[in-house]
């Protein structure tokens, strides 16, 4: 169940192995669609510069735990 009358951020939550390939080539579209509410951003799974060097897209960050973290989108929740 969701707050009433909060913003909500949604992620994906991944690892990738030495074997992973073709992900730090192209950027992507992320999008979260709620009801009538959608969200998207440019994002780069496997990134390796920094956001200064592509204005815009959002790059995975690592946690704590060695799992890598990315925001797909926000949105508002009403109700």
């Amino acid at each position: 169940m969701l707050s009433q009358n909060s913003t909500c951020a949604t992620y994906i939550v991944f690892k990738t192995t030495d074997e992973s390939y073709g992900l730090d080539y192209c950027v992507q579209e992320a999008s979260v669609s709620i009801g009538r509410s959608k969200s998207t951003h440019e994002v780069w799974l496997q990134g390796y510069g920094s956001e200064d060097e592509d204005e815009g897209v959002l790059l995975p960050q690592k946690r704590g735990d060695g799992w890598m973290e990315l925001e797909l989108g926000q949105f508002y929740n009403d109700r």
